[in-house]
């Protein structure tokens, strides 16, 4: 659904991987190419990703700053659209389905329950994990 709003798959990742980190968190062109890529031992396009970049800093989404050679972008908490557009990423990207098979592959899970901000629904709590799992996986 992202992709055919945003138009393209590589925004759609710098987007996510912006609007859904911690906030103030940065991160220099090469890391996103190497963080992004769905092919692990090959990155996105250095130039698409500076593209991009260089298109969310024009509209004043982002901020960079340079340090020891590279440039470091971040999300600009001033921007007019940031809580709208964090919300249509959030919605867009949380794809049940995805979560629950991602935790499935941690171990071996007995019984998964996710709620709370999975269901856009209020509750005390937002995911149930019965099982062995290996606590490395599941936090990747």
């Amino acid at each position: 659904m992202l992709k055919k709003l945003f138009s393209s798959g590589m925004r759609v990742k710098i987007l996510e991987k912006f609007l859904l980190s911690e906030e103030g968190s940065e991160f220099f062109v090469r890391q996103l190419t190497r963080e992004l890529s769905d092919d692990p031992g090959k990155d996105l396009p250095i130039n698409g990703v500076n593209h991009e970049l260089k298109k969310m800093k024009e509209i004043g989404l982002l901020r960079v700053r340079s340090k020891g050679g590279k440039k470091f972008f971040k999300v600009n908490p001033d921007f007019i659209f940031l809580e709208e557009l964090r919300g249509i990423v959030k919605k867009g990207s949380m794809q049940v389905e995805k979560v629950a098979k991602k935790i499935q592959q941690s171990g071996n899970l007995q019984m998964l329950i996710l709620t709370g901000v999975f269901t856009g629904k209020e509750a005390g709590i937002d995911i149930f994990i019965v099982g062995d799992l290996d606590k490395d996986k599941l936090n990747k």
